[in-house]
């Protein structure tokens, strides 16, 4: 697969660029781009290591490479020493130089290699060496023995290196191999403790972490001025109701997330520290807490250790509420899979009626439906918790046979196979479905974690089956600054797994949210958190309306936000939602799927960077800005959604400083929170297989107060792909203020109506997507140029031209 995607080329070098890539796909499986800016003829050329190939790690030390995988089935490239022999490791990135890479090069051009370091540990004095030659074998490996240039000699700190490469480049004749090649420039005895820069890891998949090669005119075009807003008040826009599940994506399924994200319980493997406190199923609390002497509770770890300490828990299943008041690291023994699990076995059933009971059963949680214990529900129309068709989905109780969860009934009458009842008055549970022979699970605690203590790690854990309320926010619970939780899953929880209460700093990554009764994961009041390869997928089973809240992952009230390389997928409500006052949210490389609602709101908040995302098959819109201003909309793929782009304002204003979802903490008024929208910027993006919704664009102001200019919107070198023409109609709808939106049925119509989309690009007919969502061919719109800010959230330099989403 390759994407090229060509400006103001000629058909002569569109021709040369088809003909690279098919050679390189066999040699290199690598992916190339070729994007021109129509203004000025800015040119910019991206050359990636490869798909999901890097080249290739000399391991014996002998000059020939052993072809290896840069975040594939080696997950850790290394350059630095063996432990065998004492030897050295060197690693080498292969580019195909095109001869357009070069004669760009020659006319005053630069080139720059970057690739990124994961890890560096026990260099002491030592550097990494950049090396670089050419070779022009033509075949599955290189010629590894050609003598190099020294490019240059780096201190190696964690994050991107770049590096000049321009005379190289330069020097080139064209359809040539540029490899690069680290080394140490010293190798300690091995003995001693082993050096190593570490370059590749399982992030490389993600396309702005693999070794990259680029070329760019001396002259990038920065795009046109973003026009500012009005601030004419909008009218309120009614609630929806829960959408149907989506269904299977027009014009073809699209496939399986393609982003690293995640985590795998028992797969982590942090090192043990000699002082750690050692927890097992085994143990004993009156123990040491050593490796030979290790303790039976987490609880007794964290009551014994002091504030620094790091507790390491053994292989098994733990059934504790922990709350944690020092700084902490807890994680699991490498390779070892430790659960805490809020569940316990429930056995002596009696079979009465066509049905099961067991009896003195006396655990009762809150079932408060709101995030006020005590508070009955909201009562507006369609804005309750709860919805009519689900009564029960506030009550925490849970039950498992066999693993499988049973729904909960509100009355003995009720139940029927794979279902439940919990008679509290008569402390008596209620199964529709014969236990015998069966494991039966039913939860008992609330919370597994409680985190206090700044600064603590939660690592390689897993967490399922405990039953918090609503109001007690989650299973997991981040309540301080600092904190870090990595590579932990949270399942099969009563209402939500994890969330974040006015702590700021917070980093959540490789995370795992799914089958949790509201909501994934969730935070408010948290500012400066980062959400990074988080996959939030089937959560809200109980049905809770999707308003005010549902689905994967909602934030409000919170500033600088991170969510990258992500994704959310299957939930029944939206993927990822923005409400109430979030400021400066950068949400890129992400992929939003298969979604009830929509793939992404971002509602009454300001200043987002919305960039290099999938957003696919959701049952509500793809994107919707409402109320929010200052966002950018680029390079995203939109594919089988309901409305992919829809901007709406409404009523909504923070007219006092209690007004509802205002952000208490700042000043009244706040002058970069409006809730009004604009400007939005949309560029570059791709639009297609939209499965429902009467426009693709579609720029409506309630009020009739603002025109779509007036509001700041602009749109340029969009791709619009539709089945047909009629499908949807209307290929944008965009507001006249007080008259009724103008409807253009056609890309032309709209061009000249509004001056809008000079570099886009409308095609009915075909699917121009794979199935991975990726453009196939060529397409012969003008995408713009990366501004800075964008090219600095997405990992691109400055100046790229590309549509769509990034190959994955």
């Amino acid at each position: 697969m390759f994407n090229a995607l060509v400006g103001s080329t000629s058909l002569a070098s569109r021709a040369r660029v088809i003909t690279a890539v098919t050679v390189i796909a066999v040699l290199l499986a690598a992916a190339l781009q070729i994007t021109t800016n129509a203004n000025a003829g800015a040119l910019t050329i991206t050359r990636y290591a490869g798909v999901r190939d890097a080249g290739a790690v000399d391991s014996n030390r002998d000059d020939v490479g052993d072809i290896g995988r840069y975040g594939g089935l080696i997950p850790s490239l290394s350059v630095g020493e063996q432990p065998r022999d004492g030897g050295d490791l060197r690693v080498f990135f292969p580019f195909w130089v095109t001869d357009e890479m070069v004669t760009v090069a020659k006319a005053g051009g630069t080139a720059t290699a970057s690739f990124k370091v994961w890890k560096v540990e026990n260099l002491d004095n030592r550097k990494l060496v950049l090396d670089g030659y050419t070779d022009t074998t033509v075949a599955n490996k290189a010629d590894y023995n050609t003598s190099a240039t020294r490019l240059a000699t780096l201190s190696p700190v964690v994050g991107k290196i770049s590096v000049d490469v321009t005379p190289l480049i330069r020097n080139l004749t064209g359809d040539q191999q540029l490899l690069l090649r680290l080394k140490l420039d010293g190798i300690a005895s091995k003995d001693g403790a082993l050096a190593r820069v570490n370059v590749g890891m399982a992030e490389a998949s993600s396309t702005a972490n693999r070794p990259v090669l680029t070329v760019a005119s001396a002259t990038p075009t920065e795009p046109a001025s973003i026009p500012t807003t009005t601030t004419t008040p909008p009218v309120t826009t009614p609630p929806t109701t829960t959408p149907a599940p989506p269904a299977e994506t027009p014009g073809g399924t699209v496939g399986a997330s393609s982003v690293t994200a995640g985590t795998a319980v028992g797969a982590s493997q942090y090192p043990v520290p000699s002082s750690a406190i050692i927890v097992s199923p085994t143990g004993n609390d009156a123990a040491a807490g050593t490796v030979a002497a290790p303790l039976l509770t987490l609880t007794k770890a964290v009551s014994k250790a002091t504030a620094g300490s790091t507790i390491v828990m053994r292989a098994g299943t733990y059934h504790e509420s922990v709350a944690i008041y020092k700084q902490l690291t807890i994680q699991a023994w490498p390779g070892e899979t430790v659960w805490l699990d809020g569940s316990v076995p429930v056995t002596g059933w009696a079979a009465s009626g066509g049905r099961w009971h067991h009896d003195g059963w006396t655990t009762k949680f809150d079932a408060s439906p709101t995030y006020t214990r005590g508070a009955a529900d909201n009562t507006a129309a369609a804005w309750g918790f709860v919805s009519p068709n689900y009564p029960m989905a506030a009550h925490p109780d849970q039950i498992w046979v066999n693993g499988v969860a049973q729904r909960q009934v509100g009355s003995l009458a009720a139940v029927v196979g794979g279902t439940f009842f919990y008679d509290e008055a008569a402390q008596q549970l209620w199964l529709g479905s014969d236990p015998s022979g069966s494991e039966v699970r039913a939860s008992d605690l609330v919370r597994a974690l409680m985190i206090r203590g700044e600064g603590s790690v939660v690592r390689g854990l897993g967490i399922r089956r405990f039953a918090p309320s609503v109001p007690d926010m989650g299973a997991v619970t981040v309540e301080r600054n600092k904190v870090v939780v990595e590579n932990v899953a949270v399942t099969d929880t009563a209402t939500t797994g994890l969330y974040v209460a006015n702590a700021a700093n917070v980093t959540l990554r490789n995370l795992y949210f799914a089958r949790n009764g509201l909501l994934g994961a969730g935070a408010s009041g948290s500012d400066n958190l980062t959400v990074d390869r988080v996959l939030a997928e089937n959560n809200n089973t109980e049905h809770f309306n999707n308003s005010p809240v549902s689905g994967g992952f909602k934030i409000t009230r919170s500033r600088g936000i991170i969510v990258r390389d992500s994704v959310f997928s299957k939930n029944i409500g939206p993927g990822l939602w923005f409400d109430e006052s979030v400021y400066d949210m950068t949400i890129t490389g992400n992929e939003m799927r298969d979604n009830t609602g929509h793939g992404v709101s971002i509602e009454i908040s300001a200043k987002a960077v919305f960039a290099d995302n999938i957003v696919t098959n959701n049952g509500g819109f793809g994107v919707k800005i409402n109320n929010t201003s200052d966002v950018d909309v680029w390079n995203n793929t939109f594919v089988g959604n309901d409305r992919s782009i829809n901007i709406v304002q409404d009523t909504r204003r923070p007219t006092s400083a209690t007004s509802t979802g205002r952000d208490k903490r700042q000043p009244f008024p706040d002058p970069t929170m409006t809730w009004l929208n604009g400007p939005v910027k949309v560029a570059n993006n791709v639009i297609a297989n939209q499965r429902s919704g009467n426009c693709m664009l579609c720029v409506e102001d309630y009020s009739k107060q603002r025109t779509a200019d007036q509001i700041g919107v602009t749109a340029n070198g969009n791709v619009y792909n539709r089945r047909a023409a009629s499908s949807p109609a209307w290929l944008v709808l965009w507001s006249q203020g007080a008259a009724n939106p103008t409807a253009y049925s056609s890309l032309a119509a709209f061009r000249t109506g509004t001056g809008q989309e000079s570099g886009g690009l409308s095609l009915d007919g075909a699917s121009l997507l794979d199935s991975v969502s990726s453009l196939v061919g060529t397409t012969t719109n003008n995408p713009l140029g990366l501004p800075a800010a964008i090219a600095a959230a997405t990992g691109h330099p400055t100046g790229t031209s590309f549509t769509g989403a990034w190959p994955r």
